[in-house]
């Protein structure tokens, strides 16, 4: 009897044993894993388009900034069932999309991101109709390093320049050539402002904007026969809303100039304006 009860307690002493050590390995699998939401958001174009629709069905992530699509076990898949089309002109003055999110074992680093891309299409009348956007290879690369935390969940906001992005091949053809910069959401901060509506105001890193030789026009400047895209080295723009005020999200902690352009106006404001990590900054009025 004395040898039953006491195979009984162990018997019940391993049970919780088993049950402890998978209770943890359960917690530690759980505050290990991120939750990395992905998001797409948009700067103005003033080329006529009016409308560009992308429909992503996969983002693939990858510790690894030289790596190649075929190495398959080396990237990280979400698949978006099903795929979502974004209409790009839709997200400006700091709206986003989000795209979908990913689960990835935290303290890590990603350096690439391509989203694949199954069709996009550009409009010039308000989306009556719309004309094919080649994308070349399908896919979308971005490169940057990003760190996951080791538990949590971060947003890597993906913000695409429609004025740089969309080239016109010829005979009516458009071609997706992607100028994105991508930042964790948390830690960008954003300029406010007013100024006349229906303006572009560009921000450019300080001392970047140089009077003179800065383009100040779309053309042809490299001689590949397709126009190249005015104001390029800008680092974002925006769009100045009817009620004449204005946004600049989702910048890089830095210090900064502002331009404002209104058809064949331009006018450089060197402003310094410090943009800090989730933190706004207000730039006052911006006037001819």
């Amino acid at each position: 009897m004395k040898q039953k009860q006491t195979n009984t307690r162990w018997i019940a002493y391993l049970m919780l044993l088993v049950g402890g050590v998978l209770f943890t390995v359960s917690c530690s699998t759980s505050e290990d894993t991120s939750s990395i939401a992905f998001k797409l958001t948009d700067a103005p174009d003033t080329s006529g388009i009016t409308n560009v629709k992308v429909t992503v069905s996969e983002i693939k992530v990858n510790e690894s900034a030289d790596a190649a699509d075929g190495q398959g076990g080396s990237w990280k898949t979400l698949s978006l069932n099903p795929a979502k089309e974004v209409d790009l002109l839709t997200l400006a003055n700091g709206v986003t999309e989000t795209l979908g999110e990913l689960s990835l074992t935290g303290v890590t680093q990603i350096n690439q991101i391509r989203l694949v891309v199954d069709s996009a299409k550009v409009s010039l009348d308000q989306g009556t109709s719309y004309i094919p956007l080649t994308v070349p290879s399908k896919s979308i690369k971005i490169v940057n390093a990003f760190q996951v935390p080791l538990s949590g969940s971060i947003s890597i906001v993906l913000d695409f320049d429609v004025s740089k992005s969309i080239v016109k091949t010829g005979n009516g053809a458009y071609m997706l050539k992607p100028a994105i910069r991508s930042i964790v959401e948390n830690e960008a901060g954003w300029i406010t402002g007013t100024a006349p509506a229906g303006a572009t105001v560009y921000a450019y890193k300080d001392g970047f904007y140089v009077e003179g030789t800065e383009p100040t026009t779309s053309s042809d400047r490299d001689g590949d026969g397709t126009p190249d895209p005015a104001f390029p080295n800008a680092y974002s723009s925006t769009l100045v809303k009817s009620d004449g005020t204005f946004k600049l999200a989702f910048m890089d902690p830095g210090t900064y100039d502002l331009v404002l352009v209104q058809g064949d106006q331009h006018k450089l404001f060197d402003a310094n304006l410090v943009v800090q990590s989730n933190k706004g900054t207000a730039a006052g009025e911006l006037a001819f």
